[in-house]
């Protein structure tokens, strides 16, 4: 799923990145992977434009791992 995440990103598909970071969130991942997950359907989000859902999940990446630079740099970055 990681690598098709990847490729769709490429192609500019955030819908499917969408479903498939989604999917990732319903699988049994240590707390870095959730972490990752959180981030990449938050940056979907944001790609398509869903502000609110992209801030939600990148706290919720936050939520999982505090130091998680990543969501924490997305999160500065749509409060500018």
């Amino acid at each position: 799923m990681i690598s098709r995440y990847g490729r769709s990103s490429k192609n500019g598909d955030w819908w499917t990145c969408r479903d498939l970071a989604t999917a990732l969130l319903s699988l049994d991942q240590s707390g870095e992977e959730e972490a990752e997950a959180f981030f990449a359907l938050g940056f979907a989000q944001e790609k398509l434009g869903n502000k609110r859902e992209a801030e939600l999940a990148y706290w919720k990446a936050i939520g999982v791992n505090v130091n998680h630079g990543k969501s924490q740099r997305s999160l500065a970055r749509l409060r500018r």
